[in-house]
């Protein structure tokens, strides 16, 4: 088998990408006429490619949601571009939210603030509770 002289679709890559192994084999196959070893084989290789540039392929705007500290957002929206699984997607945002120190940092950032303002506002209910309790 020479790798040279294969050249997937843009389908088959949106597979691997999505995590969607077996599916990308299927279709490689059906494109090439490759054998299943060989297509797996085939698969494996770019997958491995893949992985290392995966944080390239994500668009702006699911960049734009993680840098917002909206995790669940940019998951929702590398599911709509990408055609991905729930499991895929949340597996793919983590690794990109790990590989990318920015990004992982400014999610902390906007997570502190908010965690800063939950326990304000849960201060303020319980002041609110005990008042109303004890005049009531």
């Amino acid at each position: 088998m020479n790798d040279k002289n294969i050249s997937p679709s843009q389908i088959v890559y949106n597979h691997i990408k999505a995590g969607r192994k077996i599916e990308a084999i299927k279709i490689l196959r059906e494109e090439t006429g490759l054998s299943l070893k060989e297509a797996k084989i085939f698969v494996e290789k770019l997958e491995k490619k893949s992985s290392s540039k995966i944080s390239g392929d994500v668009s702006a705007a699911v960049l734009e949601e993680l840098k917002k500290g909206s995790k669940i957002q940019a998951i929702k929206k590398y599911r709509e571009e990408m055609g991905a699984g729930l499991k895929d997607s949340k597996e793919i945002i983590e690794k990109i939210i790990e590989e990318n120190p920015e990004v992982k940092n400014q999610m902390n950032e906007v997570n502190k603030g908010l965690r800063k303002k939950a326990f304000i506002y849960a201060l303020i209910a319980g002041l609110i509770f005990i008042l109303l309790f004890y005049f009531l």
